[in-house]
């Protein structure tokens, strides 16, 4: 296996914890906040196989990648309101499940849409992961690419309870199990966990739900560098929106809070924007 690239940091990580928690920092260089390298980063090494069906992202060479490239930009959306959207989070945390979780996607939502535009309902991310014993976690991803962290957690705590009822997850399996190719080599593992014969009470504990939460922290806005006491505000501010969400009543799930700092989300946006649309003009 070749060099795997992670971009982002670890600052916070406190796996023994529940719900588990993991903060990540974007960082710094020559006294500017690295937003838009981040995107160059994710634009370069996530965006054709989070758009493609693992299946398809795997025939991608040095000579069909720019077609590939074009390809996935134009899936992503066409829209003049890029702030509006949420597909900038969602492929951040596609790139934090294969750099610090070591998941595998299991389908691309992205792959099926009718138009550019249109917005997939449903969970933010799926993924699988091996165990020890070779059987399967699914994981199951929510996304709130936000500037206000109070914003963040309300929606998706409502969100939680929403997509774990019964009724949905099912609907959820369902959909998840015809978009999944045939040839696919989790297929016929997931398959006991996917079946409506099964009680979701069996099945619980191999459903982990990364909770991805974006916000925009006063401790960047002026900050230059990583020093030490910056380190240490920041990992203070992570512990306190920690305790933040789990006062809210969560579902009982195996749920892993990441959060993702940022000086300025804008910056985001607006990098990746400008890049997806020069993208698109090779289509």
């Amino acid at each position: 296996m070749g060099y795997q690239s992670n971009f982002l940091k670890v600052s916070v990580h406190q796996p023994s914890n529940s719900p588990v928690l993991r903060a990540f920092c974007v960082g710094f260089e020559q006294g500017m906040w690295r937003g838009d390298d981040f995107i160059k980063h994710l634009i370069k090494n996530h965006l054709v196989s989070f758009v493609l069906p693992p299946e398809e992202a795997a025939n991608v060479n040095a000579s069909n990648a720019g077609t590939y490239l074009a390809r996935a930009a134009q899936s992503i959306y066409t829209s003049e309101k890029p702030e509006k959207r949420g597909e900038i989070g969602e492929l951040i945390l596609y790139s934090i499940m294969l750099e610090h979780f070591n998941a595998v996607p299991l389908i691309s939502k992205f792959y099926y849409k009718t138009h550019a535009n249109d917005t997939v309902k449903g969970f933010d991310s799926v993924h699988v992961t091996l165990t020890e014993d070779d059987s399967v976690n699914l994981w199951l991803g929510e996304v709130k690419f936000y500037k206000s962290i109070d914003g963040a957690i309300r929606d998706v705590v409502s969100e939680l309870h929403d997509h774990f009822q019964a009724k949905y997850l099912r609907s959820e399996f369902m959909w998840i199990e015809n978009k999944i190719n045939d040839g696919n080599e989790y297929k016929r593992k997931l398959e006991p966990m996917l079946d409506a014969a099964n009680s979701l009470d069996d099945i619980i504990d191999s459903i982990h739900v990364p909770v991805f939460l974006t916000y925009e922290s006063k401790l960047y806005a002026d900050a230059t560098k990583a020093t030490a006491e910056f380190k240490e505000q920041v990992e203070a501010e992570i512990q306190g929106i920690y305790d933040k969400f789990t006062r809210k009543n969560i579902p009982d799930v195996n749920i892993h809070l990441i959060l993702l700092p940022l000086q300025d989300k804008s910056v985001l946006v607006s990098s990746f924007d400008n890049k997806l649309k020069a993208l698109q003009e090779l289509f």
